[in-house]
């Protein structure tokens, strides 16, 4: 076989292998995040009746919003080293369960201190999901794809928004059910899925591709090549820089300002908007969540027609 018909076959068999791994892999990753994604930022929607009931002050609320990120920041690393030691399916398993007992227990807070703490243990439990799924991906796409996989995990953030917002404003319409506030029925019920799905994880995520079910021996062998191929390009390539050279490249900061201001735009809406809509006049909790929802709608709209292709010395990004 020739050179060019072998690249063709290799070519044709690696994308039979992509089409398996969006199939099998990416919707239960996706859902996870949604779940993640809707419990970190519930409170948004909580903010106006639990505010009351718990006689939260908005700087308290916005502290607490925060102090989520506090924990979240300084455990993402080391709960991805575990994970590299105990396996993507163990660990992964773990984090939801975990996440999701606390967030079914922020329906038990009962003033500024106790939604402190509860703040504080929940980043500390979600820590590990974003970047320990960002480290799963590279085991199993090579650059190019994992790019593409990528950008589909994280429209995640728009459909958690689009399901939340929604959904948080129909369980706050159950208060008085039991003699519990909805903020209380929607945290509990909310926390419930991450909870469920964690046994899904539990017995349908593969640590790696050579244990999944759904691949075949030419899919392991297309992903592995794909990936040796790029780690010994990675091995040959000279490094013109330091770990400290590297962190205060113009590029590179210009990354965490763009970075920066993505993630204060995006929890600004999460926390907030749905309070703001909530002033405009009489509206019912669920319309107010429906209201929320619509900026979202637009955000992934958007962010499904771009795309992100990283070159060999380039990203090239396509809208």
């Amino acid at each position: 076989m020739s050179a060019i018909n072998e690249k063709a076959v290799n070519g044709t068999q690696l994308q039979r292998t992509h089409k398996k791994i969006y199939r099998h892999l990416m919707p239960l990753l996706i859902v996870a995040y949604i779940i993640s994604f809707i419990d970190r930022t519930n409170i948004g929607m909580a903010k106006a009746t639990m505010s009351v009931d718990i006689g939260l002050s908005a700087t308290a609320f916005g502290l607490g919003a925060g102090l989520f990120f506090l924990t979240y920041a300084v455990l993402e690393i080391p709960s991805n080293l575990f994970l590299t030691r105990i396996g993507a399916r163990r660990w992964i398993a773990r984090i939801m369960i975990t996440w999701g007992i606390i967030s079914c227990g922020m329906a038990f807070v009962t003033g500024p201190t106790s939604f402190y703490v509860m703040r504080l243990l929940l980043g500390a439990a979600e820590a590990g999901l974003y970047p320990g799924i960002i480290y799963y991906l590279t085991l199993w796409f090579g650059r190019e794809e994992r790019a593409k996989a990528t950008g589909l995990f994280l429209l995640g953030v728009c459909l958690a928004n689009i399901i939340g917002a929604p959904l948080g404003g129909l369980l706050l319409s159950l208060d008085g059910m039991s003699g519990w506030h909805g903020w209380q029925w929607m945290f509990f019920i909310e926390g419930l899925p991450a909870i469920a799905l964690a046994f899904v994880v539990w017995r349908r995520l593969p640590d790696k591709p050579a244990d999944a079910r759904w691949l075949d021996s030419h899919d392991v062998q297309a992903i592995t090549a794909v990936l040796e191929k790029e780690a010994e390009e990675t091995r040959h390539t000279p490094s013109r820089f330091s770990l400290k050279t590297a962190l205060t490249t113009r590029v590179f900061l210009l990354l965490v300002l763009i970075y920066f201001t993505h993630q204060f735009s995006v929890y600004g809406l999460s926390y907030f908007l749905p309070g703001i809509i909530g002033s405009w006049g009489q509206l019912t909790p669920l319309q107010i969540g429906l209201l929320t929802a619509i900026p979202w709608v637009a955000a992934a709209a958007g962010g499904s027609c771009c795309r992100v292709s990283p070159g060999r010395n380039s990203v090239r990004a396509a809208c």
